[in-house]
């Protein structure tokens, strides 16, 4: 099935011109002034209506800018490379939804010149989705001839969405995406003359709304002449004749077509051919995209001068590249000429920045004046590599120092070579008077220049804070002390935010000390305190370590009792420490008597230097009990003799408690915490009959009790 167009379109007057090409027709003035905006559909049975309506975003000038912008899918540039300001993209919207899009521009052939001439340039996107042909995405270019009511065939063409379209390639974006960049028509329109001609341009999406197609437009604004360069002025030596380009084939002959003069889309002439030379060229478009045509040209000769001078090569930095436009470069050329600036010898791409390459190679300039000769020359262009300027920023420094952008460290790992300069402002416009003293906070810039004087500017970021207010204080320890003990007893800090390390050198560069370092002998170190911010101060610290007493307490020979133990004589004699003496290991209980120690046990001695370092030992104690032998009667009749029963020893058991019974095993006395009053035979208030009682003593928790009898007598 064939695609179907139907165009409602309200009749405009057909523009009329002179010698120049019709107005506006290439955009030239920024607008779509004359020109038909056409916007509508495609339904599902593949057919297109239009309406014409005013100019929307479907409808997109494209104004050419110094930096060169490219289309996504197809990376060729969405500006027209035939030198124009402005190109038209013809967009059915960000997303496919089965619509249409289309301009047209309707002119009247001019009677008066005798070689006419229209050349258009697209490029066009389309989706390839598996629909059938009348389905698919579309690119359609009529030529119309409103005179005689009917299409002309050269110059007109439809692109189908399809994987084998002539001169499309694959886009690398996404698959099934077609693309073809920037090719030229020609419509030799010299059979035409007083003729009205339209020119229709219409893209669409697929039918079923889900795939896309856009183009892109543009005209030259040449209709006079498709080849230029027929003049040349006085001082030419060569003349080069150039072809529109884009085409297939080119084929230069003399005028009777017996000579084949070249096949490019350039023909140089040396030496210069008489004035009033006729040349011919023959020019094949890629299949399915115009018809063979033929145009000639004639040589004209100008006393206009035109000498045009360039320097053979220049060479620049990456960061400010190339200027191929500055006077410099063509100085000595005479007055009067205007240039542009191709990528190639055949002068098919224009250059997109000329004012600024950044890529080494042969360029060209194109030398044109008034009358029309024109010189293109080659200039070799070296662009040079610029330098690696690495940036560390320096420390944060502490208020009142400084922050020195000099040292070597700052610029470490930068190409070498390098001359370095510092600058306040990222354009390297205002110079830092004071680089290695800086006192104030902020961003500076740093400026790194090779031997070629390239350079490149980074910056560097300066950061000065208040110093952490923090004090270290000597401290001392007994025999070692770990680090965490010697930080928490010499470190004082009213802020919990410092941060602290602790060094064995007062610059810092050695690997600081780790919470488990123990400090062993008397030794330097360094406490360096650091704000959040990274500002960091370093102070001194000393550690004392005394050395602990060092004796050994000796155990004592067994003592009976009443005998006791001095603990004094346990010791060695010493002037450097002092002896004191505990019940217990941790000295929290001292001994009141310890030259008089009566009972068996364990003892500790501390010994305490002037540092008070400290040791202790411990020492046994061994105190033997002597037998307990109570008298076995005893007379409590007021004679003053043996009126009370005295037992030996007891004295020195405080512990003891003694207990007496009658024959019945009735309690008749107790005593406990020692034996202080003896028993004195009453039990009640009332004396107790003559007769045996029997006794048990202990002497502690310690001891065995022991018993026995004993008679109480009158």
């Amino acid at each position: 099935m064939k695609h179907f167009i139907s165009l409602l379109l309200i009749i405009m007057p057909a523009c009329i011109f002179g010698q120049n090409c019709p107005d506006n027709i290439g955009f030239e003035k920024g607008t779509l002034d004359n020109w038909v905006c056409l916007t509508g559909e495609i339904d599902r049975a593949g057919q297109i209506s239009l309406a014409q309506g005013p100019p929307n975003d479907l409808h997109t000038l494209i104004e050419k800018g110094s930096t060169e912008v490219k289309d996504y899918f197809g990376d060729f540039p969405v500006s027209c490379p035939n030198g124009s300001k402005y190109s038209l993209k013809l967009n059915t919207g960000g997303n496919p939804s089965g619509r249409a899009v289309g301009v047209s521009y309707t002119f009247v052939v001019p009677n008066v010149q005798s070689d006419y001439s229209i050349i258009y340039n697209y490029a066009v996107v389309l989706e390839n989705p598996p629909h059938d042909a009348f389905e698919q995405p579309q690119f359609t270019v009529k030529v119309f001839d409103v005179t005689a009511n009917q299409y002309i065939d050269c110059g007109a063409f439809q692109f189908v969405a399809s994987s084998n379209l002539p001169g499309f390639k694959e886009s690398t974006v996404k698959r099934e995406v077609y693309y073809k960049p920037w090719a030229p028509i020609t419509l030799k329109l010299s059979a035409f003359k007083g003729k009205t001609i339209r020119l229709e341009f219409t893209v669409n999406d697929c039918a079923r709304k889900g795939h896309f197609g856009y183009a892109y437009l543009d005209v030259n604004e040449n209709c006079s002449e498709p080849i230029t360069g027929n003049v040349f002025c006085a001082g030419s030596s060569v003349i080069n004749l150039k072809a529109p380009y884009g085409f297939q084939a080119y084929k230069w002959y003399t005028e009777d077509f017996s000579t084949l003069l070249g096949t490019d889309n350039i023909l140089q002439l040396s030496p210069l051919p008489p004035v009033g030379t006729k040349i011919v060229l023959e020019i094949t478009p890629f299949p399915n995209q115009g018809c063979l045509d033929t145009l000639k040209t004639e040589i004209k000769g100008s006393s206009d001068p035109f000498n045009m001078v360039t320097v053979q090569s220049l060479s620049g930095c990456e960061a400010t590249g190339v200027n191929l436009t500055a006077a410099s470069v063509t100085t000595g050329s005479s007055p009067g000429i205007s240039f542009t600036y191709f990528t190639d010898v055949s002068e098919t791409e224009y250059l997109p920045s000329p004012e600024k390459l950044i890529k080494s190679g042969i360029y060209y300039i194109k030398g044109n004046n008034a009358a029309g000769c024109s010189e293109t020359r080659p200039i070799g262009v070296t662009i040079l590599n610029t330098p690696n300027v690495q940036i560390t920023s320096p420390p944060v420094a502490c208020i009142p120092g400084a922050v020195d952008l000099t040292v070597s460290a700052v610029t470490a790992g930068s190409s070498p070579g390098l001359s370095f300069s510092y600058w306040e402002d990222p354009a390297a416009t205002k110079p830092l008077s004071t680089p290695a003293a800086l006192t104030r906070t902020g961003t500076y810039y740093i400026k790194g220049t090779n031997s070629n004087n390239c350079s490149d500017v980074m910056p560097v970021m300066v950061t000065l804070s208040n110093p952490p207010a923090f004090s270290v204080s000597d401290i001392e320890a007994c025999d070692a002390i770990a680090l965490t003990d010697a930080a928490s007893r010499s470190v004082r800090s009213a802020v919990t935010s410092t941060s602290f390390s602790y060094w064995l050198d007062a610059a810092g560069t050695t690997s600081p000390l780790t919470p488990g370092h123990i400090f062993k002998t008397t030794t330097s170190f360094y406490v360096k305190g650091t704000e959040p911010v990274g500002c960091a101060v370093m102070k001194p610290a000393k550690v004392t370590i005394h050395p602990l007493p060092v004796f050994k307490a000796t155990d004592p020979l067994p003592a009976t009792r009443p005998a006791v133990v001095d603990l004094t004589q346990t010791v060695p004699v010493s002037s450097s420490w002092v002896y004191s003496y505990w019940y217990d290991r941790t000295a929290v209980r001292p001994i009141s008597a310890y030259q008089q120690v009566a009972k068996t046990g364990k003892y500790y001695v501390k010994a305490i230097t002037p540092y008070a370092c400290s040791l202790v030992d411990s020492v046994q104690v061994t105190i033997i009990d002597p037998p307990i032998i109570p008298p076995n009667a005893f007379s409590p009749n007021g004679d003053g003799i043996n009126d009370t029963w005295l037992i030996p020893i007891l004295q020195y058991y405080p512990e003891c408690s003694v207990e007496v019974y009658n024959r019945a095993g009735h309690a008749v006395y107790k005593s406990s915490n020692g034996y202080s009053k003896p028993w004195d035979g009453i039990f009640e208030g009332k004396k107790l009959p003559v007769a045996t009682y029997y006794y048990i003593i202990r002497l502690s928790s310690l001891h065995q009790p022991s018993s026995g009898s004993v008679t109480l007598l009158k």
